[in-house]
């Protein structure tokens, strides 16, 4: 793994409880999906400053952050969504590499 996906993924696993760590679906939210993450039960944030490398949303009003969390019923699925796209073309990538998440869904 490259040092900059270590790093942010050190960060993710010092701020993300266990059962939120290896989410099914990573979801890169355009500005329609922002509101996302206020459905996700337990959530928690980890603002992109946070993460080695990842840069900050280009994109005005986005939260520039990584919202980990539960959706849909029962004991819901865990989730990861990257609220705020970045220039990079890389990043909408990290969600999946530092959280292992088993399918991305980029969505604008």
């Amino acid at each position: 793994m490259q040092p900059l996906f270590s790093d942010a993924l050190a960060t993710v696993i010092a701020r993300v409880p266990k059962k939120l760590q290896s989410p099914k679906i990573g979801i890169v939210c355009g500005s329609g999906l922002s509101g996302l993450a206020d459905k996700m039960r337990e959530k928690v944030i980890v603002p992109y400053e946070d993460l080695k490398g990842f840069g900050k949303s280009t994109v005005s009003g986005h939260l520039s952050a990584l919202a980990f969390g539960l959706l849909g019923d029962g004991e819901g699925v865990p989730v990861v969504a990257m609220l705020g796209r970045v220039s990079s073309m890389i990043n909408p990538i990290i969600p999946v590499h530092i959280t292992y998440a088993d399918i991305l869904c980029p969505l604008n």
